[in-house]
């Protein structure tokens, strides 16, 4: 400490500690003076740069200096002025103070017990933050120190750098070390989740392939018709994507081939995919429900732009025309069996298909028409596209399901519920609509609705939020209101406690016997009423176009790669390189394209 009792380190430090903290130096002041006080005595500035063991001499002199240079340049602040110290504290003291302007860790000190000296005048009350701290003015304690907050710079040299304010070369140990460790555990972390179990991407081709069966390209199942790709056997024209790409009975599977506007039947035997029969059909689309005594219908137009249409009924298991009749249409845009008939969306003026009409399937004679465009709430349905350049009013994808002699038909946002005896039809508007086999489920952004498909009210609640369906697949009714998946009565309507949060945007697969929801990276299986999750997977590589088929024993995940999962515990039990949509009838898994049908070994 004696390297402070010189009157040029005095000087040093005082010049040192005004321009950086205070903002002036001997030139006169660079900054704003501390609007809480008067100007600072000439003293303060003598004692904030003195310690324990200056000389009384040297202090006289410095103390005279600051006064002369105090004069001409008032220094902002104010007066502590402790009591007398004993000479061991103030040097601790002082040692402490250097040690936290160095940026050496120290303990915050209690307020120091005082006692003012005869003649000494008693210190101010300090308006300064709690967190100031005082300095020693030196051996003598009784020339006041100037209190400064925690965050005042350095008035000194840093005895171990030897540069104000600097930190020791230790400091740097603990940041060096948390940075080599973060090198080298993230990686191995990394590496450990992407091998977990489960961490598979299904959007990625995997090396294995599934084990066909059998397989049977377009030009190999009618060599002599010229067709040349496979398209849905309910779809109106090439360009429609989604629909029903195979119809399944117990003995033969359908299929629809098609090259430009020429289009055929095809019957496949299952055991080995030959063709049992086939049945030329131009611009032809059929129901893909079939009828109880395993037939199908179907429509075709004879030439392009004409208005004769005929209706073909078949039977399955032998493509044999049972029976045909003139259909009194000017055009179809979709066709569906009923009990009642065969529903279609027929053309109600030029290239707007929009006239929902219910044709006898034995002659093929009208029951009913409706023009659904002049109902409210149904022009949702509906969208403008062009075919072969030119616009075209057409339905949206659409839904269809019946009971008995009601039909209930869904497209965008919209609902439709059907009675064919007398053709009454009662829009509902809600998003997303969810049909199963004997209810659809309404949502709305107010409550959730719950319709017998008679169009007659089930239940309600303003507790349900439908979680999104697949695009292919069944509709499967989970509630994830609040983005928390909960136990759910769908019989009743009653709704339970919260079971466990899940991602905005999750999306209903599976069966309602055993529903899955899916985020993009992890699948759960559930409770059919969603009481409970059964187990999860952490699954990358999913999205709305993923479906999960159910077997016995076998959850299939089908996305661009396909996975088996075990339907109980989730093992995961394998994965594929994905062949397209894949079709589950009965036990057989049957996959299909564009170009081919295959039926496939469940590994």
């Amino acid at each position: 400490m004696g390297r402070w009792s010189d009157r040029r380190a005095a000087k040093r430090a005082r010049k040192q500690y005004l321009a950086d903290y205070y903002g002036q130096d001997d030139a006169g002041p660079t900054g704003p003076a501390n609007p809480y006080r008067s100007a600072l005595p000439p003293e303060s500035t003598a004692g904030s740069t003195s310690t324990a063991g200056t000389g009384r001499g040297s202090r006289r002199r410095i103390r005279r200096a600051q006064r002369r240079k105090s004069a001409r340049h008032q220094v902002p602040g104010w007066v502590n002025q402790p009591a007398r110290l004993d000479p061991a504290l103030a040097g601790r003291l002082a040692r402490e103070q250097r040690r936290t302007e160095a940026g050496w860790p120290t303990a915050r000190h209690t307020r120091y017990g005082t006692s003012a000296r005869a003649g000494d005048a008693a210190a101010p009350a300090s308006t300064t933050p709690a967190a100031s701290t005082s300095i020693p003015s030196g051996r003598g304690g009784n020339r006041g120190g100037v209190a400064r907050s925690a965050a005042t710079p350095s008035a000194s040299r840093s005895r171990r750098t030897g540069r104000s304010g600097a930190l020791p070369s230790r400091q740097w140990i603990r940041p060096v070390l948390v940075l080599v460790a973060a090198c080298v555990v993230i990686p191995v972390v990394a590496g450990l989740l992407l091998a977990a179990p489960g961490g598979a991407d299904l959007s990625e081709r995997v090396a294995e392939d599934f084990e066909v069966i059998w397989e049977r390209e377009v030009p190999e199942l009618d060599p002599d018709g010229g067709y040349s790709s496979l398209v849905p056997v309910d779809s109106p024209d090439r360009y429609t994507s989604a629909g029903t790409e195979i119809v399944t009975t117990e003995d033969t599977w359908v299929v629809m081939v098609e090259q430009d506007t020429a289009r055929a039947l095809l019957g496949l035997d299952p055991r080995d995919g030959s063709v049992r029969w086939r049945q030329d059909l131009d611009r032809s689309h059929c129901s893909a429900r079939t009828g109880p005594d395993g037939t199908v219908v179907c429509l075709s137009q004879e030439a392009p732009g004409g208005s004769a249409w005929t209706g073909h009924v078949l039977d399955a298991a032998s493509g044999d025309e049972l029976t045909s009749w003139q259909a009194p249409l000017t055009g179809a845009w979709g066709v569906h069996l009923t009990d009642a008939g065969l529903l279609v969306l027929a053309e109600s003026g030029a290239r707007t298909y929009d006239r929902l009409t219910l044709l006898d399937v034995t002659d093929g004679t009208e029951a009913w028409a409706v023009d659904l465009l002049d109902i409210d709430d149904a022009e949702s349905m509906f969208y403008e596209r062009e075919v072969d350049d030119v616009g075209h009013t057409v339905m949206s994808t659409r839904q269809w399901q019946d009971e008995g002699e009601h039909a209930t038909l869904s497209a965008s946002t919209t609902a439709l519920f059907v009675d064919t005896g007398t053709g009454d039809v009662t829009p509902r508007h809600c998003y997303p609509i969810l049909l199963t086999e004997d209810a659809l489920g309404c949502d709305s952004y107010r409550h959730m609705v719950m319709y017998h498909l008679d169009g007659t009210e089930r239940w309600s609640s303003a507790r349900v939020d439908l979680a999104l369906p697949a695009y292919r697949g069944e509709h499967v009714l989970i509630n994830i209101t609040g983005e928390s998946l909960h136990h759910t009565d769908w019989d009743s309507g009653y709704v339970g406690a919260s079971v466990r949060r899940v991602e905005r945007g999750s999306i209903a697969t599976g069966t309602q016997t055993d529903p899955f929801l899916m985020s993009d990276h992890e699948l759960l299986s559930l409770a059919p009423d969603g009481s409970q999750v059964r187990w999860s997977e952490e699954i990358r590589g999913m999205n709305s176009i993923t479906t999960v088929l159910v077997t016995d024993e076998v959850a299939i995940v089908n996305a661009f790669s396909a996975m088996g999962l075990d339907l109980t515990t989730g093992e995961q039990l394998w994965t594929r390189y994905g062949r397209g949509n894949l079709h589950l009838a009965g036990d057989a898994l049957i996959a299909t394209n564009s170009s081919s049908v295959a039926l496939l070994e469940i590994p």
